[in-house]
């Protein structure tokens, strides 16, 4: 399916905003200490996952140390992640 760029763009708007809200309202209900204080923002984890191995992300949490983020990948099955904090590479 083709989609034409004002389409596209209004959909990635749509996508990026719903993905923000589910980032913040994930790693503020879990304890922020978990991952460390240099961490990348969760907007940028989701862009850097999208850009590579997923198509598209679910739902990041934060766990011990690493984000946990459930995603769909370029296959269209759901996947899950533990992904570095600090530079959005999948650990897993």
């Amino acid at each position: 399916m083709r989609l034409d760029g004002r389409s596209a763009i209004a959909i990635g708007a749509f996508n990026m905003a719903a993905l923000l809200l589910i980032a913040v309202t994930s790693v503020k209900d879990r304890a922020q200490a978990a991952i460390p204080a240099d961490s990348l923002p969760v907007s940028s984890i989701a862009a850097s996952l999208e850009r590579g191995p997923v198509e598209r992300v679910i739902s990041i949490t934060a766990e011990e140390g690493s984000y946990s983020v459930t995603a769909i990948d370029r296959a269209g099955r759901e996947v899950k992640l533990s992904v570095d904090p600090r530079t959005a590479r999948p650990l897993s």
